[in-house]
């Protein structure tokens, strides 16, 4: 059961990236439904970082900043984009 709220999870940070280019900061959001038109990934702050570490380290999703271009974030910069 666990597993199945982690993988839908990740579906749906795919979807906001693969549509929206979303923030991360944005996936904490209250009302990221209505930012995205799309169902919340549904996890507290702590899961989200953790499943995002995996991902980017995975190389499964990129960030990117307009002065950086596209990198890949720590663990420390994943933390610091969702205070």
């Amino acid at each position: 059961m666990e597993q199945d709220r982690i993988s839908f999870a990740k579906l749906m940070v795919f979807s906001y990236v693969d549509e929206l280019w979303t923030c991360i900061s944005d996936l904490l959001h209250p009302s990221i439904e209505e930012l995205t038109n799309l169902p919340s990934h549904g996890l507290k702050k702590e899961e989200l970082v953790v499943v995002l570490y995996e991902l980017f380290q995975s190389y499964m999703l990129v960030a990117m900043r307009r002065d950086r271009g596209l990198f890949t974030p720590t663990l420390r910069e994943i933390e610091l984009a969702l205070v």
